[in-house]
């Protein structure tokens, strides 16, 4: 099969690749239905109960459940900026408000042919920055007060326009659209009626032979659910390491990125997020259940991949930081992230 070539290419493919992944969370979703409706269905329609009558079950009610989980699910999109507004409390700014940083992104969106976004900031001294919204004409870009005052206005503009190429490449809608059916996952799992409590073991002491029903219909909930996680996480990783090389093209500045990445390493959690906005953000959290990037030293190896020596040394790039007296300790460790990553793609300092 051939291999897609060049940025443009592995934008194509992973395009394809995503929405593929997407289409799990429909079969995720109609898995935890059935899981939901077991018990009920056994009970009030037997014939047509998934444990029961599967293929009755999907005749009558998997359309039922389609249809009425995208219903739900076109709702929660267009409520989705005001959703995670109201989440990370972010405000609306303009060039009266915050004037840096409109002056760095204007001609950025310009450069990108894009519809102006709207701008907003969280006053967090949190370091990080996303973009929402379910379209080109109605996004915003959002960054923190700690972002901000952490990168000088080339970093700053190498992470905007990280941003921005989640807008163009309409991976705000794919992430919406996944943070949507994530949280439609762990409603219906906090919710499963099947889930083993007190109640059930007294039914399993009176009726033993429910205890296989019990133990794969939970079997099969989490299945889903872990199932959604590692979708999520592979749709978001593809996507940041598409934005950080489109980034470092648009501003010919890969150093520059580089360099903000491991600034926002240092402090990236912004308090207020729940795991679905830090699916969103330019950093979040690369290890255990909850994971939704991948690492900074990873994602400084693909732009050395495509952008060779530069990134190491450049001007910004980190690892610079050694020869200046008085680096923080926080410097001093964004700088070893740097230099260990060129040791292992075997770039000379």
């Amino acid at each position: 099969m051939a291999q897609p070539m060049g940025l443009y290419g592995w934008v194509e493919s992973n395009n394809t690749r995503s929405f593929v992944l997407f289409a799990g969370f429909l079969v995720a979703v109609q898995v935890l239905a059935a899981v939901l409706l077991m018990l009920p269905l056994a009970l009030v329609d037997p014939a047509h109960s998934p444990l029961l009558g599967p293929m009755h079950y999907v005749g009558r009610y998997a359309p039922l459940v389609l249809g009425l989980s995208a219903l739900w699910f076109g709702l929660q999109m267009l409520w989705h900026i005001e959703t995670v507004k109201k989440a990370v409390g972010f405000r609306f700014v303009d060039g009266h408000d915050e004037p840096r940083l409109c002056r760095v992104i204007e001609p950025l969106i310009i450069a990108m042919g894009l519809p102006a976004p709207f701008v907003a900031v969280i006053e967090s001294p949190a370091r990080n920055a996303f973009a929402c919204g379910v379209g080109r004409k109605k996004a915003v870009v959002v960054v923190t007060r700690g972002l901000m005052q952490a990168l000088d206005e080339q970093e700053l503009a190498a992470v905007l326009a990280h941003e921005l190429s989640h807008i163009k490449n309409s991976d705000i809608r794919l992430m919406a659209a996944a943070n949507v059916f994530m949280g439609a996952l762990g409603a219906m799992q906090r919710h499963n009626p099947m889930r083993f409590t007190v109640l059930h073991l007294i039914v399993v002491v009176l009726v033993p032979a429910v205890l296989p029903v019990f133990v794969l219909a939970g079997f099969v909930a989490h299945l889903a659910w872990r199932g959604g996680q590692v979708l999520r996480l592979l749709i978001s990783s593809s996507r940041e390491f598409i934005a950080d090389a489109q980034a470092a093209e648009l501003t010919r500045n890969p150093a520059a990125l580089a360099s903000a990445l491991v600034k926002v390493e240092q402090d990236y959690r912004v308090e207020t997020a729940r795991r679905e906005e830090d699916a969103m953000m330019i950093a979040g959290d690369s290890e255990g259940e909850a994971a939704t990037h991948p690492t900074v030293a990873q994602r400084i190896a693909a732009l050395a991949s495509t952008t060779g020596a530069m990134v190491f040394n450049a001007p910004h790039s980190p690892r610079r930081i050694f020869g200046r007296a008085g680096a923080t300790l926080d410097e001093a460790e964004a700088a070893a992230i740097t230099r260990s990553t060129a040791d292992w793609m075997g770039v000379r300092l």
